[in-house]
């Protein structure tokens, strides 16, 4: 077989990563990636999933089934090496790679399987494995599935909407009165890829600028859970709001026009009116 490990994302229980004095720790733990080093917080799950991918989709372009001298294929000293723990419980993979050459297809790097097993393969995932060790933590600021949650509410100042999803549809807490499913999925989606620019900033000393919960509808026997996200104002007109989120001990920086895009113009969570046709002359 030309495969080098097969594996898929949802199998992998963690990834271990190190280059040169880096080292990259990650655990896959229900549907979140969480990163263990070189800092605790929420990891990239995109590139960790694609990353899995590459390894998954990496093929064997040459099999060295000679004696070889890993100081040779730069393997005495490898420039990554990865270990892969699988969630079921079967053996890791520990693969190093080491020096490049050109092959028929591109370029390739000789790679050792297990301590033991030498080959040359694509070079497609070094490319993936080359983002800066900080960079492997979540841009987003409070990454979830909008299709789980069952409750949201809103905050800007002295206005706050608490809104619920019943079977599909949206509603506000307190009358029942319908909201806009439109909207209201329009904001989850936008809370959801919100993106830091930004991270590890001071306490924010500034008054609080808005809130928004989301609440997750229960699954498994499990009780409803709760994300939380505190905004604060900027500390000069049009600067970066400030924003806390549960789970992540970091402070982050947004983009002011994202936290208003989130949190601002909250009537327009309800249903607008109709507009009446003009009435033509005869």
């Amino acid at each position: 077989s030309r495969e080098v490990v097969k594996v898929l994302a949802d199998q992998v229980a963690s990834i271990d990563i190190e280059a040169g004095p880096d080292h990259i720790r990650a655990v896959h733990v229900n549907d979140t990636w969480k990163l263990l080093l070189p800092l605790e917080d929420i990891a990239d799950s995109d590139h960790l999933r694609n990353l899995v991918s590459d390894l998954d989709s990496l093929r064997i372009e040459e099999f060295l089934d000679h004696e070889v001298a890993p100081s040779e294929l730069g393997l005495d000293a490898p420039e990554y090496e990865v270990m892969l723990v699988r969630s079921d419980g079967g053996e890791p993979v520990r693969l190093d790679l080491g020096a490049t050459r050109e092959g028929e297809n591109g370029t390739e790097v000789a790679c050792r399987r297990n301590g033991s097993e030498y080959f040359w393969v694509g070079d497609s995932v070094r490319i993936r494995l080359s983002k800066a060790p900080v960079l492997w933590r979540s841009k987003k600021v409070a990454p979830f599935d909008t299709w789980d949650v069952g409750g949201l509410s809103l905050s800007l100042g002295d206005v706050r909407l608490e809104l619920v999803k019943d079977r599909g549809l949206w509603s506000f807490a307190d009358d029942g009165g319908e909201a806009d499913s439109v909207a209201v999925g329009d904001r989850l989606s936008k809370l959801a890829g919100l993106e830091a620019t930004d991270f590890d900033l001071i306490q924010p000393a500034t008054p609080e600028m808005g809130r928004a919960e989301v609440r997750f509808e229960a699954s498994d026997g499990e009780d409803d859970s709760t994300l939380s996200l505190v905004f604060f104002q900027p500390l000069t007109e049009g600067g970066r709001v400030m924003v806390q989120a549960s789970g992540r001990e970091t402070v982050m920086g947004v983009a002011l026009s994202d936290a208003e895009s989130i949190l601002g113009n909250l009537e327009e969570l309800r249903p607008q009116p109709e507009e009446e046709p003009a009435e033509t002359g005869d």
